[in-house]
């Protein structure tokens, strides 16, 4: 293993890491990656993560193995929001990053989509709220009344439906669920497989 980024000092934020991806796009390769605050304050309520700031942030670089900077020092995704697992998805030419709103903020964490620049270098629009995870069958709460959404994928099968891999809690624990957009587009609407993919 190598390291290919490393937060700057002067960054907004310079906490912890989660959920590094790489996409290719127009020549150059770009790494998705949450950004979590070194300060945490307490718990809004027992039974609740611990409230903080956290976004997607988007880093560059002409070859896969870096290094990889930032754009600016600030997130891509709403600074107000705790924001996390930013993804990549390219439709008609548009590029959208594709997110959750986390459940410690909002209850009912959603999954959202908001319109890029060409050049990822910042949003181009508003985010708009795909679904909640309590409208997926297979989802259970955390914690009385939470549902947690966690790491969208999107992937267009062999039959061209556009389909999202996402995870939350089901039955048995942390699962993986399939949600289906009827129209094709990242806009959906989206319907969940009744099942989780994996349980």
């Amino acid at each position: 293993p190598q390291t290919v980024m490393r937060i700057p000092a002067d960054n907004g934020l310079t906490g912890t890491v989660w959920a590094p991806e790489v996409h290719k796009y127009n020549g150059k390769y770009y790494l998705f990656a949450t950004i979590n605050s070194d300060i945490k304050w307490k718990k809004r309520k027992e039974g609740w993560g611990d409230y903080t700031w956290r976004g997607t942030q988007i880093f560059h670089a002409d070859r896969p193995e870096g290094p990889f900077k930032p754009f600016d020092c600030f997130v891509t995704t709403p600074m107000d929001w705790m924001a996390l697992d930013g993804t990549l998805w390219i439709e008609n030419g548009t590029p959208y990053m594709v997110f959750c709103h986390e459940w410690v903020q909002v209850g009912d964490g959603t999954i959202e989509a908001v319109p890029l620049r060409k050049d990822l270098r910042g949003p181009a629009g508003k985010p708009v709220t795909l679904f909640a995870a309590s409208e997926a069958p297979w989802v259970r709460a955390y914690v009385p009344g939470k549902y947690v959404t966690d790491g969208p994928f999107l992937y267009r099968n062999s039959r061209g439906e556009l389909l999202m891999l996402w995870s939350s809690f089901g039955q048995e624990g942390y699962a993986l669920g399939v949600a289906r957009s009827l129209s094709g587009e990242v806009t959906g609407p989206w319907e969940h497989v009744s099942e989780p993919l994996f349980a």
